[in-house]
This record gives C-alpha cells, structure tokens and sequence, in this order.
C-alpha cells in the first residue's frame, strides 16, 4: 500500500527584475533568498526543524558561493540541525520539479516522513 503525501504549504522570495546591473536581487546571493524563504516557511507551519528528514533543492546553476550542495549549505543557514541532510537537484530547466518527485518518491517509500522541497535560480 502506498503512503499518503500531502503538501502541508508553500512559499516564495518576492519576484524582481533579473538583471546584473538594474535587477532587485542583484546584490543578494541566492542562498540568502532560499534561508530566508525557508525559515518563513518553517515559522507559518509550526513545524519542527528536528523533524525534518530531508531537503530537496532543485538548482541550475551553483556558483561561486552556493558552493558544491547548495541545499546542506541553506538547511544549516536556516539554523536547522546539523544533522539535517540536503541535497541539491540539477536537471536543468525540471530541477525544482525533480526535486518534488524525489520528496514524494521517498515519502512513498517510506524513507522519509517530512520532506522541505525548494528551488532557486
């Protein structure tokens, strides 16, 4: 029998202007967008960081900072367990909805109870 999976609420940075010399975000990295998206997110649910079994981040482009995992580097800037794991999704122009699918795969599967799943740039 397959388990449930809900989707308990969403949330977004504001949209702006993506330009390297006018843009809104021009000077705030991408990372610090998802940290602040995540603990909104975190705070309006309730729910527990301790709880939280994994981190699903779709992402195209790393760089620079965001480093090798941006997911692992967002979970521990968002203050959530070291423990937390993340992994960061890269499939081009479907990476956020990949990064869903494998949420809900691993729900099913019965790896994991409460998934965080995001995707930035």
């Amino acid at each position: 029998m397959t388990t449930p999976v809900y989707l308990i609420d969403g949330c977004r940075s504001p949209i702006g202007r993506g330009n390297a010399e006018k843009g809104v975000f021009r000077d705030i990295r991408a990372d610090e967008l998802t940290v602040q998206v995540l603990r909104a997110l975190l705070q309006r649910t309730g729910v527990d960081p301790s709880v939280v079994d994994d981190f699903f981040l779709g992402c195209v482009g790393q760089h620079h900072e965001q480093g090798k995992n941006l997911a692992r580097l967002v979970i521990l800037l968002a203050g959530l367990p070291e423990t937390s794991p993340g992994c960061t999704i890269n499939r081009l122009c479907a990476s956020s909805l990949t990064a869903l699918q494998l949420a809900v795969d691993s729900i099913r599967a019965g790896t994991n109870r409460l998934v965080l799943v995001g995707g930035v740039e």
